[in-house]
């Protein structure tokens, strides 16, 4: 918790990973708590870094570079000198930094561990454990230049792809270097996404996202409400709650939470407040007050698309 100013705290509202200035908005049910697919409220899979980093390496039984075919193979015990007469040695448990006397207290010191942890990562990545370079684009910017260092150090060409314990490696449109480990990974991760954004393509734990986070902004709506939102979601197939880009009702719920002290209510208990809410919802779609990327486009529309089917499944029950 932050405290903002002396009058308003803000807090995690775990049902919907946005932010609330109410305590209460916090709370989960149990049923929802105990559900093995919930994580506080986000479920986007995550590789375990600590897990991946301290698993045992299979290496490889001899070392060896072969500068024609540019490429490497590191065994147990393999050393590569590195800076100021630091040395890289291998483990199956990681890579040492040897002859360094005061561990990060100087510039070289510091950059002598950053190339320990690339080459730490890439014989995981080499061997199939790990997968997820970094979680910033700095992070990954950081790992593949310490990789071209590593190559001229290992004595390989850094502007050739090249092989590493048996697993290749190509430079990608960006200049990065991908092992086709990686490369399965990313297309893998890419489809999975693409499905995801989808309701009627979406796996299991996304289904159950949908479900927590429409159980929480329906919590007080009217029963014809929560039927019209299912046919919705079954006739457009559409995610209002898709990853990588925030919705249209969090950001007017958490204005609303933030403008009220509490209240992140869009929709009200009746057909007709929830027409009001459906509108607002659309009208922000067509007037951001941001300037969105070309994938927050994408989502406005099929955004506009679901709650214009929505509001019209409801107008119906005004006539009844």
């Amino acid at each position: 918790m932050d405290k903002v100013n002396n009058d308003i705290h803000y807090y995690i509202n775990r049902n919907t990973w946005a932010i609330t200035t109410d305590l209460k908005n916090t709370y989960v049910p149990p049923e929802i708590e105990n559900d093995p697919y919930f994580s506080g409220g986000h479920l986007e899979p995550i590789e375990d870094r600590w897990q991946t980093l301290s698993q045992r390496v299979p290496l490889a039984s001899t070392s060896y570079v072969d500068k024609g075919s540019n490429s490497v193979n590191l065994a147990n015990g393999a050393t590569i000198k590195i800076n100021d007469g630091r040395w890289l040695k291998l483990t199956p448990y990681g890579v040492k930094v040897l002859n360094d006397k005061n561990p990060y207290c100087s510039e070289a010191s510091l950059k002598a561990h950053s190339l320990a942890g690339a080459l730490n990562f890439l014989i995981r990545n080499a061997a199939g454990i790990c997968h997820q370079i970094g979680y910033s684009n700095e992070e990954i910017d950081q790992y593949h230049k310490n990789v071209a260092e590593l190559l001229k150090f290992i004595g390989l060409d850094s502007n050739r792809n090249f092989c590493l314990n048996g697993m290749k490696y190509v430079r990608n449109s960006n200049g990065e270097f991908e092992s086709q480990a990686t490369i399965n990974d990313r297309i893998a991760r890419e489809k999975l996404e693409a499905n995801n954004r989808s309701y009627r393509l979406a796996d299991t734990t996304t289904r159950k996202e949908i479900y927590f986070k429409t159980g929480y902004y329906l919590k007080k709506a009217p029963q014809e409400m929560k039927d019209a939102w299912q046919e919705t979601l079954d006739e457009t197939g559409i995610n209002p709650f898709q990853h990588g880009t925030q919705s249209t009702l969090t950001t007017l719920s958490v204005e609303q939470d933030i403008a009220t002290r509490g209240n992140d209510d869009i929709f009200g208990t009746s057909v007709e407040s929830c027409i009001e809410g459906i509108d607002k919802i659309i009208e922000r779609t067509d007037n951001p007050t941001y300037r969105p990327s070309e994938r927050d486009i994408e989502f406005f529309k099929e955004e506009k698309q679901f709650y214009t089917t929505l509001k019209n499944k409801l107008s119906k029950y005004l006539k009844a």
